[in-house]
């Protein structure tokens, strides 16, 4: 499926209700596992993840190129910054973690 369905001849962008189902054991691999195992479930979580990302940035007034870019961008930072060493048992929902860094990266 193409990330933004416009572009792949017509319809609504993704929304919300895109967001994954999260598996914890994805999460708390990317943050604790090795560094081979870290990094393919930061793979898999970009994956899941990227469409409600993105179709976020669309909701906020961005256009095509410049959301996919500030997505991107987005992902970029959130793994260099090592956010996931933030996660603590306590948030009940990753894609709450994620809009709640989102927000801040793109203040």
């Amino acid at each position: 499926m193409a990330r933004d369905e416009s572009e792949a001849g017509g319809g609504p962008l993704p929304s919300a209700r895109w967001f994954a189902t999260t598996h914890w054991s994805v999460v708390t691999t990317a943050r604790d596992g090795t560094p081979a195992q870290a990094a393919n479930a930061l793979e898999i979580l970009c994956r899941a993840y990227w469409p409600a990302i993105y179709a976020y940035v669309r909701r906020e007034g961005h256009g095509i190129e410049e959301a996919r870019d500030l997505t991107q961008a987005f992902f970029t930072d959130f793994i260099e910054r090592e956010h996931l060493s933030r996660l603590v048992d306590t948030w009940r929902r990753f894609r709450s973690f994620l809009l709640t860094f989102l927000k801040h990266f793109s203040s």
